[in-house]
C-alpha cells in the first residue's frame, strides 16, 4: 500500500495499512464484527461523524468534498464514497480606471485570489483555497482558473478575496509600484452553483474613495519611511485586515484608497519601515470608510529617546534546580499612549527578539514617561521547554531585571492498549482548548494562539510527560489532549477533550495513570468519482463531532457563531482499488 503524510490535530503522521491476519470467518470476530481480508470489521462506535476525502493532485476533475452526517455501518462497509466533481471559476483580474487618468492599461495585475467558506458540519475545518491571476495577459486572457467545491443547499456562500500583489513590509527592490500601492483589496460573495468562467474582475474604483495627509514629529518636521494603510472588517465575522491601498512615504506625505464595502470605523496605521529607526506605530481611530478625507497625522510629544535593552531570561531547571539560561524564548516588549481625545492618535511602541545561548534577547524602546509607565513584557519559551510563559509583566527601563520564567506544569502517564501492554511511538500533543481560548480576552487569546502545542513520543515503556502552562492570564488552563499511534499499530487515534488543569499553583506534576486507548473498530469503503471509477491516492479524514454544547454558554468570550471542535481520529488512504481502510475508537 501506498503511504501518503497527513497532517492530523497537531502532528505529522502515516497512513496506517490494513491490521495483520486476526480472522478467517465471521465466528473469530467479536459479535457484531465482519471477517473480510483477515480483518474484523464493523462494531463501529456510537456518536456523530463526518468526513472530509481529498483526491489526489493528478485528478483536477475532482475536488475535496465533505459528508456532514457520516453513516457507520454496523458491518463496517461505508460502499462507494463519491467525490464531488468541482465548479470552475476563471476570468482576469484588472485594475479599475479612474476618471482622472489619461491612459488606463488593459493588461491583467498580479493577485491572489482566496476563496473560503464554512465547513458543512460544526467545528470542521473550513475551506479554504487560493489562485494565483498573472500579471501582463492582453484582454480575452484568463488571468485565473480555480476548481471549487459546488455550493449546495444549505452551503454558506464563498467570500471571495482579491488581495493585488505586494504591498510587503518592506517597498520593492525594483523601484517601481506593486499593485498593492495602486489599487485596494476587494471582497466578492460568491454561489458557486455552476461555472463561472471568463469573467473580469475589477479592483479599485472609478471613483476612488482616498485618505492623504502629511506625517509630522512633534517639532514639525516630516516623517519619512513609513508605511502607511487602513485596516478594517470586511463583515461582523471576520478580524481586521488591510483594506486599502500601502503606501511607503518617503517625504511624509501620504495617499491611499480605501476598498469598497468594508464596515466602519477603519483604523489608519503608520508604520516605520526602516529597520534602524526606533519609532513607533502611529494609529488613528474611528475613521468612516469613506473620501476623500484629509488626515494629518502628527506624533505625540514626550516619546522620550532610544533606549537599548538586553534582557535576561532565565529558569529553574526541574531535573537538578540549577538555574539556567534560557535560549529561544521569543520576548515582547509593547506599550502605548492613551488615545488622544481629540486627535484621536495612538503611538504604539514594539519590538520584540529571541534569545541567544546566554538567554539574553536584545530590544529597543523609547523611554518617554508616558510610553515607559504603559510597557508589558509578553515571554514565550520553545515547544516543550519545562518554562513558563510571561504574561503582561511590566517593564523598569533602563535595566529591566533578570526575568525568572515560571515552571510549567508536566502531565505524565503511561499509553497502554486493551490488553494493557504499552505503546511506544504514540504521539501526545497537548493543545489548548476551546473552553481555555475563549475564557479570555481578543490580546489574550492571540498570545495563547502564539503558544507551541506541548508533545512528547512514548519509548517502549509506553510513559510521556508533557509541559504545559497551568494558566495564562486570568484563565485556568484546559487542553484537548490528542493520542495519535503509529503506523501499523491496531490502536486507534484517541482524545480526552476539554481536560482541567487542577486549581492548586502548588502542582509540579498531574499524573494521568495509565490512559488506555481503546478498542480499534475497523471501516472501509470505496472512494470512487462520479462515473463510478475508483480513486486511488484519496485522503480521508473522519471526524467526531462535538457533544458539549454547553461550553459556549460557559465561557466570557465565545464567537457569536460559537460550535465545538471537531476531532479527526480517524484518517486512511485509497489504495490502487480505491478502497480506503481506516480505524476509531471505541469509548
Amino acid at each position: 500500500m501506498k503511504c501518503a503524510a497527513l497532517i492530523v490535530l497537531a502532528g505529522c503522521i502515516e497512513i496506517p495499512p490494513v491490521p495483520g491476519q486476526e480472522c478467517t470467518s465471521n465466528s473469530d470476530c467479536n459479535a457484531g464484527e465482519v471477517c473480510d481480508e483477515g480483518v474484523c470489521w464493523g462494531n463501529p462506535p456510537v456518536g456523530s461523524w463526518a468526513t472530509t476525502i481529498s483526491p489526489p493532485a493528478v485528478r483536477e476533475d475532482l475536488v475535496s468534498s465533505e459528508i456532514p452526517m457520516l453513516d457507520l455501518p454496523s458491518d463496517g462497509w461505508l460502499g462507494d464514497i463519491t467525490l464531488e466533481a468541482p465548479v470552475t471559476i476563471s476570468g482576469r483580474i484588472e485594475a479599475a480606471c479612474t476618471a482622472s487618468q489619461t491612459t488606463c492599461p488593459s493588461t491583467s495585475i498580479g493577485a491572489e485570489v482566496r476563496f473560503t467558506r464554512p465547513s458543512r458540519f460544526p467545528g470542521g475545518p473550513a475551506v479554504r483555497l487560493s489562485a494565483q491571476s498573472k500579471p501582463g495577459l492582453p484582454r480575452g486572457t484568463d488571468s485565473f482558473t480555480i476548481r471549487v467545491p459546488r455550493t449546495l443547499p444549505g452551503d454558506a456562500p464563498y467570500k471571495v478575496t482579491i488581495d493585488p500583489d505586494g504591498g510587503a513590509a518592506l517597498p520593492p527592490a525594483h523601484g517601481g509600484k506593486d499593485p498593492a500601492e495602486l489599487v485596494p483589496p476587494r471582497r466578492l460573495i460568491m454561489f458557486a452553483t455552476d461555472d463561472i468562467e471568463h469573467q473580469t474582475y475589477l479592483v479599485g474604483s472609478t471613483a476612488p474613495q482616498t485618505i492623504s495627509g502629511v506625517l509630522k514629529d512633534p517639532l514639525g518636521s516630516y516623517l519619512t519611511k513609513y508605511r502607511v494603510v487602513a485596516r478594517g472588517r470586511w463583515d461582523e465575522q471576520t478580524s481586521p485586515t488591510e483594506i486599502s491601498t500601502v503606501c511607503f512615504s518617503t517625504d511624509g506625505t501620504y495617499s491611499i484608497t480605501l476598498a469598497e464595502g468594508v464596515l466602519g470605523p477603519i483604523e489608519l496605521v503608520a508604520k516605520p519601515y526602516d529597520d534602524t529607526t526606533v519609532a513607533p506605530e502611529l494609529h488613528v481611530s474611528n475613521i468612516d470608510p469613506y473620501g476623500p478625507q484629509v488626515r494629518n497625522v502628527a506624533q505625540p510629544t514626550g516619546l522620550g529617546a532610544r533606549v537599548d535593552l538586553a534582557i535576561k531570561v532565565e529558569g529553574l531547571d526541574p531535573r537538578d534546580g540549577s538555574v539556567k539560561p534560557v535560549s529561544g524564548a521569543r520576548v515582547k516588549i509593547i506599550g502605548s499612549t492613551e488615545n488622544n481625545v481629540t486627535s484621536g492618535i495612538t503611538a504604539v511602541m514594539a519590538d520584540e527578539g529571541v534569545t541567544g545561548d546566554d538567554g539574553i534577547a536584545r530590544l529597543s524602546v523609547l523611554d518617554g514617561a508616558t510610553l515607559a509607565s504603559a510597557y508589558r513584557m509578553h515571554i514565550v519559551p520553545p515547544a516543550d521547554s519545562s518554562f513558563g510563559v510571561v504574561y503582561g509583566a511590566t517593564v523598569q527601563l533602563p535595566s529591566p531585571p533578570v526575568v525568572r520564567l515560571p515552571q510549567r506544569i508536566a502531565i505524565t502517564g503511561t499509553v497502554v492498549d486493551v490488553h494493557g501492554d504499552p505503546l511506544p511511538d504514540v504521539s501526545i500533543t497537548a493543545r489548548r482548548s476551546l473552553r481555555f481560548l475563549w475564557s479570555l480576552q481578543s490580546n489574550e487569546q492571540s498570545f495563547l494562539n502564539e503558544i507551541p502545542a506541548a508533545t512528547a513520543t512514548t519509548p517502549d515503556s509506553g510513559e510521556f510527560r508533557v509541559w504545559v502552562d497551568p494558566a495564562v492570564a486570568s484563565a485556568w488552563g484546559h487542553y484537548d489532549l490528542f493520542f495519535e499511534t503509529p503506523e501499523g499499530s491496531r490502536a486507534p487515534n484517541w482524545a480526552i477533550p476539554d481536560y482541567e488543569i487542577p486549581r492548586d499553583p502548588t502542582l509540579t506534576t498531574i499524573s494521568l495513570g495509565t490512559v488506555t486507548i481503546p478498542d480499534a473498530a475497523y471501516l472501509h469503503g470505496k472512494i470512487v468519482d462520479g462515473n463510478g471509477n475508483l480513486v486511488e491516492g484519496s485522503l480521508m479524514r473522519v471526524f467526531q463531532l462535538s457533544t458539549n454544547e454547553t461550553v459556549c454558554r460557559e465561557v466570557l468570550n465565545a464567537p457569536e457563531e460559537c460550535a465545538g471542535d471537531a476531532k479527526a481520529l480517524g484518517h486512511g488512504e485509497s489504495d490502487e482499488n480505491g478502497i480506503v481502510r481506516f480505524s476509531l475508537p471505541r469509548p
